[in-house]
């Protein structure tokens, strides 16, 4: 999921759980919505469907009480949450966080292809044979 851009509220966050679970929900005019309300709505859909896995982009700008209220909802449902930073230093509070629960830690960089000089990738290129699919011949 993406978190709305600019909206540091955990009420927010949950409107995004909601929407990435394609529950999209929206406030209705200017009442005041308890935000624990809309979080209980996004673990029960969690609950009632088979997800698994939460994925959160842009993970380094949580703030400690939008990182508490997803924390909780791992908790509540058993949800595995993947968080993703796409910054190599997390902000201080996450790292403390982090510490106190278990986690892998993953970086991209380990999950890209070794780089491959130039000059022997053009050869490789080069040398690329067409591959066939049932008895037809194809080009790369």
């Amino acid at each position: 999921m993406h978190p709305t851009p600019g909206a540091d509220a955990s009420i927010a966050l949950a409107y995004d759980v909601l929407a990435a679970l394609g529950k999209p929900v929206l406030p209705s005019g200017p009442q005041r919505v308890d935000p624990a309300r809309v979080w209980l709505l996004a673990a029960t859909w969690i609950l009632a469907t088979p997800i698994i896995d939460l994925t959160l982009l842009r993970a380094h700008l949580l703030t400690p009480p939008r990182f508490r209220a997803l924390h909780a909802l791992r908790r509540r449902t058993g949800v595995r949450l993947v968080l993703v930073c796409h910054r190599a230093d997390m902000r201080t509070f996450l790292e403390r966080e982090l510490r106190q629960v278990e986690h892998r830690i993953a970086e991209a960089r380990a999950m890209l292809p070794e780089t491959v000089p130039a000059a022997e990738r053009l050869r490789t290129l080069q040398t690329v044979r067409p591959w066939r699919i049932a008895g037809s011949t194809c080009p790369r």
